[in-house]
């Protein structure tokens, strides 16, 4: 029998050799059959056998069993068989069990790997080794035992499918061993065993337990990884934990024997939610990063002395680790070790040396950072440590204090030597008041417990503050807020923000605890024994302002309490909640977004439950409302998602607004009687409640009470309700039944809306007046409406979506069928509209599918938009008589109506209003006044055959008949002018049209796809569109319009197959792409006689089938054709770039370019940009009906003057386009002699005169800007316009010519107003910088220039003496400006001085790198080396610059040192009798300074030894004064005060002239004082009686030292040198 598995024998023996390592000199194959009839292959090896093969006796799956013997004879010698070669029964299909003999030690590679059927396998005793995947992919097999092997190889039994392992003697185990282990759930392990090596029981899904292995020292990489191991004990002798090695393992809860490992490397416990506990590695020394990533139960971490390095993410996102102590011997702190990590609350540090960190923690700023002593200044200075609470490491951490007298707590503590920065429980038993409240909170950052019930709060003290959060173990005061305390009171704000505070307990004997006076404590969980004696809880008191604060499982309120403010719980997460008999109203907020409240007992005196008191309180199941509740407030128990049921009590009137509101668990609700209201929303979304009643005294519902409530089936209303309101059961999908009250008189919008099961409502009882919008909308279960005649009011959509619904009536009382009256009501058969309708509105039964006929009623007038859109049964063939309007989309889709003509009286048809409707013919004529075919009237109306249209009709509108496949003639009116787009697209039964002479426009694919077999576009056809007659395959013959336009492409013709004969009257070849002509190679193309040769030579036109010439037979006019030679001669046609044939006076279009005819006359001439130039002939604008001549962009090189001698008045010329040429002259010799035109562009030519005012009284547009330029570029090889020069610092008058005066709608000259011109750098001019305005100039005078005045915030940076290209802004558009640009060497602040104001200015940019604001800056004026850099060099050439300037006169002031000043200043230079000169100022940003000494020597002077950081520059000047300059090349100013600037100074010597700057480059008048050393004033001979005038014009009565003006002359007074 043949193996159902066939090997290759010779493959088998020799894998196996080389695979278990055996040598023999032979080797002989042994068959032998079994009990079952398999053939099993044995191999001679030496002196034993090896398994190497087996063929089975059956073929079925897992049918085989397989024998392997202890030993096999051969030639009568007995061999041990003692092992199994490599892949003996891989891929073994058949086989289910197999028995190994008990001599074999070795079982090869892969030898029963991926035998899928195999489940029971049997060992021999003598197994040693079992080889890489032996077992791979036994998915089967349910055990194995495995005894006495000592050795297996890497993915030996990967994906095994046993529950259990035991392997007593292994010491070797392979990688990935028992990889993938679905089934595996326990492994006991080998004590012989060091290494559980890589990936060994990873995927191993099932796997809970592992045991022995007592002499373990290595997990290998992922070794459990993925497993559902639940423990780990450690053995306290593995020391290594490779990478991941219990990455994932999501159950492992707890670990053990952790005491000798010593490193965890890389992601190790990653994701190893459940791992809890608190864990210690003493000896560990190495940790790398993401270690305990996602241990979301750890709680805490310690390590030994010798790790030297926390990594990045090791900790993270372990959300209830509460500590981590770390070794005394760390070192490196890498950033964000503890990212997500928010419950922590210690990390200790206990090493004598502080670790380098390397960024953020990623701690919560709450945590407690412990370090040595000596270290935490060091901690609270480090940028990444100093936002915690730094304590010492193994201080005093619990105290109990006892007081006698209040205030002391601070001195208690003190005296106890704690340093209350340490403190984290605090008792204190005595007397405690504002003093010690403050010590509280800013002194005792790491308090978590504080104890008080010991003590007593007494009035007196300091005042307490509210505090904010502390940080680095400091809190601040908000010393804006401060409170008293008084006796037994726990005061307002007392204990508030306190963010590590857990556990607090008020004192016993307090009555009242004040706002917020616990609020924003975060982690605040315990706060019992809750004072019995508290009378009153205010607002906000135990506040918290998030809910994943911690939270009070209990509190115990004791009898006294009798009130509790709005917010006092709010957040406080309290668990079980019992309200004490004493209190009468819950107040706004109190116990909202308790997350973990569970229930509630509120008492049986409580009156009201105000607004919110108890919202979002998510697990919330019970809360008993009493007797005695008269008020429900708004949101009271809104979002209380598992509260299950309540009762409403009889003294309570109204149920608020959203007081239950997504209460999605709110099963039952028992309304007692004396309810009246159900306030909107209040039970809006208790998608669970099914069992309620209403009580029959209630009044009224508030929107939306019962929206979305799912399980309600049953609806009984009771008598005395009048109105339902909007959406009051809407989306109750399980509403079936509604009993209306008899009162119901109105049922608001949108009230029973998507109620999907409701069946039964009675809508005819007498006292229904009024149904509002979408009142029943898509309520798809309702199987008949029968409507009141008592309704007179519905609102649109009121039965929309029903889609069950049957029949329906409409009130005798309505008039006009609502909009989307049932729309989309698809099973709609029966409805009855009386004759009194006048109107059906827009969508009123569109989509009404089932629906077959309607009689329309005898006075109707309107039926509206898509009134029966999709009705696609319903058969109608007339209408009323008294139809006026039928809008868009009417019968959209109605594909059974047969109407075939429309009243007389139909004064609007809308778009649409058949289309794919089942019209057959269309009748029109009957309709005058209907002059546009609207768009897409019969759009897919593929049954119409024939239309009949109005005799008026000009325009047939977008797609009106397109997809008309059946239509087969139409006549079309002789009034038709235009045939839009698309129009009869598809009328693929249309053969002939013919086109009425009057037609001007075909559009676009008007008759795309259609039946035309021949078509004869009328000359009167202007424009034809883009695909035309695209795609008519039945075309054979196309002559097209004389008068066409061929500047698009030539697309009309695609795709027609079998067009033979074309005809076109284009003078010019059209542009084409091969496709659009694909039929040319089978037609025949007719062109203008004497245009042939031009087709032949071009592309895919020359391609057709023959090209012939015909006679078009048209001239044009004598007198046209004879200008047409004038211009052409006169501009140089020769050389145009497009030149014109004038060889005969034949026209059509495309002869001539540029040239537009209208019979026999030329209306346009545009050869713009076509190379010409020359002069304009006279007689161009002589011809009878040239409305548009264009020749701009030439050369056309000529003045305006005396080219029309007289005004034409028979012109007829409107536009005029003239730009970029050359013209010169006057623009009124040309303009005003052409009465008619009305645009006029005479731009970028070299006009420079308007001498009159233009009259013209049609013209509206008038272009004359940028004369002189062209394209940007400054036409300057005339001197025509002026140039004009512009010095920097000086007034700018420039001139201006008329035509830049000329204003044309003004008629005026000068402008209007205060009419500005702006000076500006255009960025297509060269600029001085950048597209901004340089000066702003204003006009002088009614009749005078402009003056340029330069704006202050721009950088100039221009060549000296250069010419720039402005552009100044007037009605007319820009005008341009050429200006020479020319300023002082040196003035770098533009205003013509050259001193320290420039200087300080030149500072202020190089160090700033940028100037003030309020300030010109002349960058190429500062730029003293040219180079366009600013530097060091460039302060010392204008330091030179000032040494040497001459200002002049009027700019200087001489003043002799003794003088006292004259006037106030804050600025003043003196010299001492020292020979020291001093600078006394007030300010402190003056930057430079100069002055002019005479009398000295330049070579004696030198810089005073105090002045730091300034330098000083001098120069002995002709007029024998020494110039002196002192500045900060670094921007450094002088100190407020006397400052020493230089010394020695000759005596007698005195300053002449001095200024200063500040940093703003402002320049400082500087006063020059000194004392007179015993000098007295010296009169001088000859001034009695003289007129003395000071340099300010002021007459004086004596002289000083100084200028003066005496009798008309400039005298010079000093005092003399003392000897």
């Amino acid at each position: 029998m043949k193996s159902f598995y066939h090997k290759s024998i010779q493959r088998l023996l020799l894998v196996s050799f080389l695979a278990v390592g055996w040598t023999c000199s032979w080797a002989q194959q042994v068959n032998i059959s079994d009990e079952q009839g398999n053939t099993l292959y044995y191999t001679i090896s030496g002196d034993t056998a090896i398994f190497s093969n087996v063929s089975y006796a059956s073929s079925a799956v897992g049918a085989g069993e397989l024998v392997i013997a202890n030993e096999v004879t051969y030639n009568s010698v007995t061999y041990p068989v003692t092992a199994i070669a490599s892949q003996a029964c891989y891929y073994d299909h058949p086989l289910g069990k197999v028995t190994i003999g008990d001599n074999v030690k070795y079982i090869g590679n892969y030898a029963f790997s991926n035998c899928y059927n195999l489940v029971t396998v049997t060992m021999g005793g003598a197994v040693v080794k079992i080889s890489d995947y032996a077992f791979n992919s036994c998915s089967s097999v349910q055990g194995v035992d495995l005894s006495g092997v000592k050795e297996i190889g890497p993915y030996a039994f990967a994906h095994f499918g046993g529950n259990q392992i035991s392997m007593p003697d292994v010491e070797v185990l392979g990688k990935d061993a028992f990889y993938d282990c679905d089934n595996l759930q326990t492994v006991q392990l080998s004590d012989k065993l060091t290494v559980i090596p890589e990936e060994c029981f990873y995927n191993c899904k099932s796997l809970t337990t592992v045991t022995g292995g007592e002499n373990l020292t290595e997990i290998g990489s992922s070794a459990f990884a993925n497993s559902a191991i639940t423990s780990f004990d450690f053995r306290d002798k593995i020391t290594t934990v490779r990478r991941y090695a219990f990455s994932n393992c999501t159950g492992l809860s707890s670990i053990s024997g952790t005491s000798a490992i010593v490193s965890l490397e890389y992601g190790v416990f990653y994701n190893c939610k459940c791992l809890a506990g608190e864990q210690e590695f003493p000896a560990i020394t190495s940790l790398e990063q993401y270690a305990f990533y996602y241990c979301n139960e750890l709680k805490g971490v310690t390590f030994g002395d010798n790790l030297t390095s926390l990594p990045k993410y090791c900790f993270y996102n372990c959300p209830k680790l509460e500590y981590v102590h770390l070794s005394a011997g760390m070192v490196q702190v890498a950033n964000y070790p503890f990212s997500g990590v928010n419950s922590i609350k210690n990390v200790y540090f206990p090493g004598t040396a502080m670790p380098t960190f390397s960024g953020n923690l990623g701690l919560p700023n709450t945590t407690l950072l412990y370090v040595d002593k000596s270290l935490r200044d060091s901690y609270m200075a480090n940028d990444y440590t100093k936002g915690y609470r730094i304590l010492d490491y193994g201080a005093t951490y619990v105290y109990a204090a006892t007081l006698t007298s209040a205030g002391t707590l601070r001195t208690t503590v003190a005296a106890a030597g704690i340093d209350p920065a340490n403190l984290i429980e605090l008792s204190v038993d005595g007397p405690i008041n504002g003093t010690d409240i403050d010590f509280l909170h800013g002194n005792l950052p790491a308090l978590k417990k504080l104890d008080l019930s010991k003590a007593t709060i007494v009035n007196g003290g300091d005042s307490y503050h509210r505090w904010n959060v502390a940080t680095n173990g400091a809190a601040t005061k908000n010393t804006s807020y401060a409170y008293n305390t008084e006796n037994d009171i726990v005061g307002d704000y007392m204990f508030y923000n306190m963010p590590i505070l857990e556990k607090l307990v008020l004192p016993q004997n307090v009555t009242r605890i004040g706002k917020y006076a616990v609020a924003n404590c975060p982690k605040l969980a315990e706060i019992n024994p809750f004072p019995a004696t508290v009378n009153l809880i205010d607002e906000y008191a135990f506040y918290k302002n998030n809910h994943n604060y911690s939270c009070f499982p209990a509190i115990t309120f004791g009898s006294s309490l009798d009130s509790i403010g709005r917010y006092a719980f709010y957040c406080a997460n309290i668990e079980d909640l019992v309200i004490p008999e004493g209190i009468k109203a819950i107040s706004d907020y109190s116990f909202a977004y308790c997350y973990n409240l569970k229930s509630v007992k509120l008492p049986d005196g409580l009156v009201a439950i105000e607004d919110n008191a108890f919202a979002y309180n998510q697990v919330l199941k019970t809360v008993n409302l009493p007797d005695s509740l008269v008020t429900l407030g708004g949101h009271a128990f809104y979002g209380c998602q598992a509260l299950d049921s309540i009762c409403i009590p009889q003294k309570l009137k109204a149920v608020g607004n959203y007081s239950f509101y997504y209460c999605i668990g709110l099963r039952k609700v028992v309304f007692q009687e004396g309810l009246e209201t159900i306030g909107s929303n209040a039970f809006n979304d208790c998608r669970s409640l099914e069992d309620f009643n209403l009580p029959a005294g209630l009044k009224k519902f508030g929107s939306h009470a019962f929206y979305g409530c799912s399980k309600i089936q049953t609806v009984t209303l009771p008598d005395g309700i009048t109105e339902l309101p909007s959406r009051l059961f809407s989306n109750c999908t399980s509403l079936r039944t509604v009993n209306l009250g008899k009162d119901i008189s109105v049922i608001g919008e949108s009230c029973f809306a998507y109620c999907d099961s409701l069946q039964n409502i009675d809508l005819e009882q007498a006292s229904l007046t009024k149904i509002n919008s979408n009142a029943f909308y898509s309520c798809d279960k309702l199987p008949e409406v029968k409507l009141s005649n008592t309704i007179t009011s519905l609102g649109s959509s009121v039965f929309s979506a029903c889609k069950g619904l049957k029949s329906i009536n409409l009130p005798t009382g309505i008039t006009v069928v609502p909009n989307s009256f049932v729309s989309s009501c698809s099973s709609l058969t029966d409805v009855t509209l009386h004759d009194a309708v006048t109107e059906i509105g827009y969508s009123s039964f569109d989509g009404c599918s089932s629906l077959v006929s309607l009689a329309l009623p005898s006075a109707l007038t309107t039926i509206g938009s898509q009134a029966f859109r999709g009705c696609t049964l319903l058969e109608m063939e007339t209408m009323p008589s008294t139809l006026k309007i039928l809008e868009p989309y009417a019968f959209d889709g109605c594909k059974a109506i047969r109407i075939s003509k429309l009243p007389d009286g139909l004064t609007s048809l809308g778009y649409n209003a058949f289309s794919y409707s089942g019209v057959t013919s269309m009748d029109l004529s009957n309709l005058p006044g209907l002059q546009t075919l609207p768009q897409s009237l019969f759009n897919g109306a593929g049954k119409l055959k024939e239309v009949r249209l109005p005799s008026s009709m000009t325009h047939i509108d977008y797609s009106a008949f397109n997809g008309c496949a059946s239509l087969e003639s139409i006549d079309l009116p002789e009034s038709l002018q235009v045939i839009d787009s698309y129009s009869f697209q598809g009328c693929t039964s249309l053969k002939e049209v013919d086109f009425p002479a009057s037609l001007v426009t075909i559009n676009n694919s008007a008759f795309a796809s259609s039946g035309l077999q021949n078509v004869f576009v009328p000359d009167n056809v202007t424009k034809l569109g883009s695909s035309a007659f695209y795609d008519c395959d039945s075309l054979r013959t196309a002559r097209l319009s004389k008068n066409l336009s061929y500047t698009d492409h030539f697309d009309y013709f695609m795709y027609c197959d079998s067009l033979d004969s074309l005809r076109i009257y284009a003078g010019t070849v059209p542009k084409v792409y091969d496709y659009y002509i694909n039929f040319r190679s089978n037609c025949v193309l007719e062109v203008p006689k004497g245009t042939e040769e031009l087709y032949l030579a071009a592309d895919y036109w020359k391609e057709f089938k023959r090209i012939d010439g015909f006679l078009t037979g048209d001239k044009l006019a004598a007198v046209d054709y004879a200008v047409l030679m004038d211009l052409y001669n006169a501009l140089n046609g020769a050389e145009w770039t497009k030149t014109w044939d004038l060889s005969t006076d034949d026209r059509y279009p495309g002869k001539w370019h540029g040239v537009v005819t209208e019979g026999d006359h030329i209306i346009s001439i545009n050869i713009s940009g076509n190379g010409h130039r020359g002069t304009i002939p006279e007689s161009v604008f002589s011809l009878p009906q040239l409305n548009l001549l264009n020749l701009s962009d030439g050369e056309i090189d000529m003045s305006l003057n005396g080219l029309l001698e007289d005004t034409l008045n028979t012109s007829v010329l409107q536009k005029l386009y003239l730009q970029k040429n050359r013209l010169r002259g006057d623009v009124t010799a040309l303009v005003s002699k052409l009465p008619s035109l009305t645009y006029v562009d005479l731009s970028q030519n070299l006009l420079t005169e308007v001498s009159k005012p233009l009259t013209n009284s049609n013209l509206a547009t008038l272009y004359l800007h940028d004369q002189f330029f062209r394209n940007g570029e400054f036409v300057s090889d005339n001197e025509l316009m002026p140039v004009d020069t512009l010095d920097l610092g000086l007034d700018l008058n420039l001139r201006f010519n008329s035509l830049q005066r000329y204003y044309y709608n003004n008629d005026t000259y000068n402008g209007v107003g205060s009419y500005l011109y702006n000076l500006t750098v255009n960025p297509y001019y060269k600029d001085l910088s950048s597209d901004r305005v340089l000066a702003k100039m204003s006009k002088q005078g009614e009749d005078g220039d402009y003056t340029a005045t330069l704006y202050k915030y721009n950088t100039i940076k221009v060549a000296n003496d250069s010419l720039q290209y402005f552009s100044a802004w007037n009605a007319n558009g820009y005008q341009p400006k050429p200006i020479y640009i020319r300023y002082v060497d040196g003035d770098i602040n533009i205003d013509r001085l050259i001193d320290v104001a420039d200087l300080s200015l030149l500072i202020q940019y190089f160090t700033q790198g940028s100037k003030p604001s309020n300030v010109l800056f002349n960058a190429s004026a500062a730029d003293g080396e040219g180079n366009d850099t600013l530097d060091v060099r460039d302060i010392v050439m204008n330091v030179n610059k000032i040494l040497d300037a001459d200002e002049p006169a009027e700019a200087r002031v001489m003043r002799q040192y003794a003088q006292t000043a004259s006037m106030d200043s804050d600025l003043s230079l003196c010299i001492d009798e020292d020979g020291r000169i001093h600078l006394n100022t007030e300010l402190a940003d003056v930057s430079t300074i100069q002055f002019d000494l005479r009398g000295c020597d330049a070579d004696n002077i030198s810089v005073a030894p105090g002045l730091k950081g300034f330098s000083m520059a001098k120069r002995s000047r002709e007029d024998g004064t020494v110039r002196v300059v002192i500045y900060s090349a670094s921007g450094r100013t002088f100190n407020a005060g006397m400052t020493a600037l230089l010394r020695g100074v000759a005596y007698g010597s005195y300053i002449t002239d001095a200024v200063a700057a500040n940093t703003q480059a402002e320049r400082l008048k500087v006063n020059l004082d000194g004392d007179a050393t015993g000098i007295e004033d010296v009169d001088v001979d000859g001034e009695s009686g003289a007129d003395i005038y000071d340099l300010n014009g002021r007459r004086v009565q004596k002289t000083g030292t100084g200028v003066y003006i005496i009798n008309g002359e400039k005298v010079i007074k000093r005092l003399p040198v003392v000897q």
